[in-house]
């Protein structure tokens, strides 16, 4: 296929004549050239150091770089090609200008460049250059494939990181989703699988019970909570998604089908051995369970994907089950004079360590801690009682709670089996991405950046694409980013226009409630509500079980209420029962027009169009952020924000424990009967923010949770949030940067962020509890003058968080400043870990759910912090001994001693060094680098755990069991670190598994669109050659595995999206005709 070429004749006379008009007026008319006479002593003069003259470009835009003379006023500088003026894409510094400029001609091109003499006049510079791009013939053809239902030709190129780029070329547009999942099942097809038998409550049709009876367990959970009431009638969820799209959202049906045809299309080449098609090596080594068929993909698939993928990111039911029996264990404590007074309220708030909110004061949403809120007519406000009091007022009804605890804890135990499927369900999502404004820029453009945060697997959890059905063909479609396998189109990236990301906000759309359960006169299930007892609907399942033989379980659902939460499927009634009585409303049970959303951004144009696309959206809600070429950025967080009855809102019954079933703690009903929603206008939102730029990263929002209360502000949001470290460190960064400093080098510099703000706020007490001789009393000299050595290295610590290894796959040696500062890292994460130990296990042994890692901190930074806050301050610590400092220092197990502060923060350090000789075999702390213990390792989803062949790095079955050294990666960052490698508190495994799924940043200039990105993983996940003897391997040739270097240095690779951009670096190439 030739490059496209302008025309010739009459539209090329007029193109000259243009051309002549721009450079006379850009010359003044004087007819100077680049090199004037001397004036003042200097030569005006202009230097064009790029392009060269005669240079060959081969890119969508050409970059020009200039250099001006002392006589010349370069904020006076034009720039014109072929007599269109690009001035606004030239960025200037000092007497030096640069920038770049699309819209060139095949063949030879001119760049005019003019400027101001100081005295008057201007002086003009000019060079002629060739712009001959690559065309894509021209790029090596590896492949050639024939596929089942396209409409005409489509060529893929595949780039030097092995994304594919897509392009129609004949006539067919549709033919690009019709492509792309064809490509998307060629690379991914046992993930796809996977997420559509898990998505469906299916996945004992791939994995069996035999191995693992809690498959069925997992399989019946999520069959029930996909279940929906919309239409009078309990149906899967996925049918009415799909029911509602073909009404509502034709032409995003359409392309989910075109997507569907292409996937299908490649599971019909795999059995019939065409075009290369390869069984996975998951699915062989499955075989050996029994046989399976790989089926067709379905509509209804795609939308339950989707939805799965929306509960992993908002669900609450976990968390508020256990909030539920830790707060009334800790009462009961409490009441017992078994831990101090007010451990509750110490430990357990909702008001974020670090102050960092989404929005600033002013803009729209923001109540911080004293507005009356969002709308703060639409309801009666709640008692103005502070949060913190909320799970007191609970005390009196203790013995109850303590009945209804055997219900709660037997559902906990059944949803962590589950969760052991569903990875991302086991921590609160986070991510972060922000925005900025032109006006706060270096280059003069908006700028977009995004790391979303989720397990990290093998594959990763992401699929990058490109897809064009416009630059040779009569589509409109030109996008490039990522999306989730199985789900068509971006879920994040750009177009020519836009850019857009998201991270997870963290609306509670989740609420629990206890049902009253009795078997009625007809043998039936019934709930007591509101006064009557209500029918339950029970509705009959068959589940398939692979190597084994179907099995039927029933599946209660409360009209009013949503599904039960199911009991145990191999038990004779796993049905709702006094035993077993928890159901569950969440929005994701309702129908919305999610897809639709992701199908609108495709073509957007503007920051307009992006606001009317994610209005769409509904479920697993997502803080958007927008940027376009237009010099606009916003912030629309739209979801399903349902709207509680008062009674729902009180401390008493608050919506973030389960509350009772039998009525008054109702989502409002707006009239047709279906819950009441946040307007669309009042959800928290900014256009064009004044600061110019914003920052979200799972913090809060609005500010409705810095005075430790959720429920004062008149619409409920949320209960807690993320502590806030991330989003307060890339706010500190920015704003530490001037404008000029403001460009994608230093977004990436941010996104790569290793420093620890809450080593920042511990350190200092640890240094003065060394200081303090009663905490050292009765250490030897030898433990003091080891504890006198960590002190000074985590005082000299520069608080960045660097693994400090050799790169596991150059071998490179990390540099000097590193490695010490890893040392820090060791010692001081390795004393957190004790110190929160010492703190908080000994009042909370024996309790029923543990202290999770961001509880540890945020009650930690409290009782350090705060403790001459006064009382009835939001911040009021609540466990204060007479020597004020909280009681919960003291050890409940040395009756005759009360410890102090100090004196516990000095015994976790000499536990700590202890740990560290241990963990690291050597006593040397040269050798305590943090990526010998902090690793990370790449699983296979469903597998990875007990098969770590599939996992990178890999481990052959061999190795598994007799090996001694199977670490993961050495991983920098830390706990809440921007670059994040959280890991547990609560012990001394410090490995993590979670982290960015991929980076990107993206420049938004108009024609140029300069983007970053990487993933953690490859893009294909095809080894077939792997089993448990021979495990895989990172190969670069195949692109497996091939961007994990890239992503654990944190290097980037470019985000293409101009077809010239791809050409002139593509590898291989792709030809896909019609079979």
């Amino acid at each position: 296929m030739a490059a496209k070429r302008i025309g010739t004749g009459w539209m090329g006379m007029v193109q000259a004549f243009c051309l002549a008009v721009v450079v006379a007026l850009l010359a003044g008319g004087c007819g100077e050239d680049g090199d004037n006479e001397p004036e003042g002593g200097q030569t005006a003069s202009i230097r064009i150091l790029e392009p060269q003259p005669g240079q060959v470009v081969r890119t969508h835009s050409v970059r020009f770089a200039v250099s001006l003379s002392g006589a010349l006023d370069p904020s006076g500088l034009r720039v014109a090609l072929n007599g269109q003026d690009v001035s606004s894409h030239v960025r200037l510094n000092g007497l030096e200008a640069e920038g770049f400029a699309s819209g060139m001609v095949q063949g030879s091109n001119t760049l005019l460049v003019a400027a101001p003499r100081s005295s008057g006049g201007e002086v003009s510079s000019e060079v002629v250059f060739t712009f001959d791009p690559v065309p894509i013939e021209a790029v090596e053809a590896k492949e050639s494939l024939q596929i089942e239902g396209l409409d005409g030709p489509v060529e893929v190129l595949i780039d030097p990181w092995g994304v594919p780029h897509i392009y129609t070329t004949g006539g067919n547009p549709d033919d690009l989703q019709r492509v792309q999942g064809y490509l998307v099942a060629r690379h991914r097809l046992f993930q796809i699988d996977f997420l559509r038998k898990v998505a469906q409550g299916r996945l004992a049709e791939l994995l069996g019970t035999a191995l693992d009876p809690s498959v069925l367990e997992t399989d019946l959970f999520l069959r029930t909570m996909f279940l929906t009431y919309e239409g009078g009638r309990v149906r899967h969820v996925d049918e009415a998604l799909v029911e509602e799209m073909m009404i509502s959202t034709p032409e995003a049906f359409e392309a989910v089908g075109l997507f569907i045809e292409g996937v299908n299309a490649y599971i019909e080449d795999l059995k019939e051995g065409r075009n290369g098609a390869t069984l996975s090596q998951q699915h062989r080594l499955l075989n050996l369970l029994g046989p399976y068929e790989i089926e067709p993909m379905t509509v209804e698939q795609v939308a339950a994907i989707g939805r799965l993928l929306q509960y992993q990111l908002s669900s609450t039911l976990t968390e508020e089950i256990e909030r539920k029996l830790m707060w009334d264990w800790v009462l009961d404590a409490e009441a017992a004079g078994a831990i101090p007074e007010g451990t509750l309220l110490d430990v357990f708030r909702a008001k974020p360590p670090d102050p960092a909110t989404i929005l600033a004061e002013g803009e729209s949403g923001y109540v911080g801690s004293a507005s009356a809120g969002l709308s703060a007519a639409r309801f009666e406000k709640p008692s103005a009682r502070a949060a913190a009091s909320a799970p007191a007022t609970a005390a009196s009804g203790m013995a109850k709670r303590r009945s209804e605890s055997q219900p709660l804890s037997r559902a906990l135990e059944r949803l962590r089996r589950v969760e052991r499927h569903l990875p991302n369900l086991t921590e609160k999502p986070f991510s972060n991405n922000w925005i900025l404004s032109p006006a706060v820029t270096a280059s003069g453009f908006a700028i977009l950046c995004n790391d979303p945060h989720l397990s990290l697997s093998n594959p990763s959890i992401f699929y990058p694409v490109h897809g064009d059905n416009k630059s040779f063909d009569s589509g409109d479609l030109n996008f490039s980013g990522c999306t989730f396998p199985g789900i068509p189109g971006l879920m994040l990236g750009m177009n020519e226009y836009l850019a857009w990301g998201g991270t997870v906000v963290g609306y509670d759309v989740e609420d629990v409630y206890e049902e009253t359960v009795e078997t009625g006169p007809d043998g039936l299930d019934r709930v007591l509500f509101q006064g009557d007892w209500v029918p339950v609907e029970t509705i009959q399942e068959t589940f398939r079980i692979r190597g084994g033989s179907p099995v039927v379980i029933p599946i209660d659902y409360v009209p009013h209420h949503g599904p039960q939460v199911p009991g145990d499927p191999y038990a004779a009634d796993p049905t709702l029962t006094a035993e077993n009585n928890l159901t569950v409303r969440w929005t994701g049970h309702f129908v919305t027009r999610d897809l639709a959303a992701f199908y609108g951004l495709l073509n957007a144009t503007g920051i307009d169009d992006f606001q009317a696309a994610v209005a769409n959206f509904g479920v697993g809600a997502q803080n958007f952020v927008g940027a376009d070429v237009n010099g606009e950025i916003a912030y629309f967080p739209h979801a399903l924000v349902p709207l509680r009855s008062p009674a729902a809102l009180t401390p008493e019954n608050p919506p973030y424990l389960p509350m009772p079933g039998t009525g008054g703690y109702e989502w409002l009903d707006d009239g047709t009967g279906r819950p009441a929603f946040l307007p669309s206008e009042e959800i928290p939102q900014v256009r064009n923010p004044e600061r110019g730029w914003l920052v979200t990263a799972n913090n809060d929002v609005t500010g409705t949770v810095q005075d430790n209360d959720a429920l004062n502000d008149g619409v409920y949001l949320y209960y807690s949030t993320n502590p806030g470290f991330r989003g307060g460190r890339i706010t500190q960064r920015l704003l530490a940067l001037q404008k000029d400093q403001r460009d994608l080098e230093k977004m990436k510099e941010i996104q790569s962020d290793h420093v620890s703000l809450v080593a920042e706020r511990v350190r200092p007490y640890l240094v003065e509890a060394l200081a303090n001789p009663e905490a050292t009393e009765g250490l030897s000299q030898e433990t003091l003058a080891r504890i006198e050595e960590a002190v000074g290295r985590i005082q000299a610590w520069d608080l960045r968080c660097k693994a400090g290894m050799p790169d596991p796959f150059t071998g490179e040696e990390p540099s000097a400043e590193d490695v010490e500062s890893s040392i820090g890292a060791s010692l001081f994460f390795v004393w957190l870990n004790r110190a929160t130990q010492e703190v908080f296990d000994d009042e909370f042994a024996g309790s029923p759910v543990g202290l999770g890692s961001d509880e540890r901190v945020t009650a930690l930074l409290h009782i350090l912090e705060d403790v001459d806050e006064p009382e009835g301050s939001v911040s009021q610590v609540h466990t204060l001994g007479p020597d004020g400092q909280s009681l919960l220092w003291d050890k409940r197990d040395t009756l005759d001693k009360r410890e102090t502060r100090d004196e516990i923060l000095v015994r976790a350090l000499v536990r700590a060094l202890q740990d560290l000789e241990g963990l690291m075999g050597s006593a040397d702390m040269e050798t305590w680098r943090w990526g010998k213990i902090h690793t990370l390792t790449f699983r296979l989803e469903g597998l990875g755990s007990v098969l770590f062949a599939y996992n990178l790095p890999s481990y052959s079955i061999i190795d598994q069991l007799f090996g001694d050294d199977l670490k993961g990666y050495p991983r920098s960052g830390g706990y809440q670190t921007v670059d994040p490698a959280n890991y547990g508190l609560g012990g001394l495994n410090f490995s993590t598994g979670s982290g960015p799924a991929m980076r990107m940043v993206v420049e938004m200039e108009e024609g140029v669109m300069q983007a970053w990105n990487v993933l953690p993983g490859g893009v294909n996940d095809l080894q077939p050659q792997a089993t448990i003897f021979n495990p895989v391997k990172i190969d670069a040739a195949t692109h497996y595995g091939d961007q994990i270097p890239l992503w654990l240095s944190n290097q980037y690779r470019p985000q293409l999206l101009f077809w010239e951009d791809v050409t002139s670096v593509a590898e291989s190439r792709i030809r896909i005709d019609p079979r």
